[in-house]
């Protein structure tokens, strides 16, 4: 995955702060988990040979980075014009520049363009790394 994410961008930032190991907090911060997960979270941490803790702060690390990314992606979305937002809807949701100009009523040129900028704002050189980033979101209104 790092292979497709460009470098110096927030988004790879977030994604290697994912993958590095992660130093010990002096201070423990105990959380309330209800018995099924808390049996998950054993077993797991058994099958990975790693202490019930350590894979805790593992997987809440990885989340609270997940939650980041969101946050960001979500904030760049935003700074996206309405009509850029309805070409990378549609672009996202599997069609291309042939199918979205006569949908947005405007020329393939114009869509390149609203890509481009979009692809930009979202830091990224490919259009797959703009599909890929937002691969979970929900595009389903803009098809046909």
């Amino acid at each position: 995955m790092a292979s497709l994410l460009p470098k110096n961008t927030p988004v790879r930032r977030i994604f290697d702060t994912l993958t590095q190991p992660r130093p010990q907090l002096k201070k423990r911060f105990p959380l309330d988990v209800d018995a099924e997960t808390l049996s998950s979270l054993i077993e797991a941490a058994s099958r990975f040979d790693l202490k019930t803790e350590e894979l805790a702060s593992h997987w809440l690390a990885e989340k609270a980075a997940e939650y980041q990314l969101q946050v960001q992606l979500e904030k760049t979305w935003e700074s996206l014009t309405p009509k850029e937002q309805s070409v990378v809807g549609r672009f996202c949701a599997g069609y291309e520049e042939p199918d979205i100009a006569p949908a947005e009523d405007i020329q393939q040129a114009t869509v390149r363009r609203h890509l481009s900028k979009a692809m930009a704002k979202f830091e990224v050189k490919k259009r797959a790394h703009l599909r890929h980033l937002l691969r979970n979101w929900d595009f389903s209104n803009y098809d046909r």
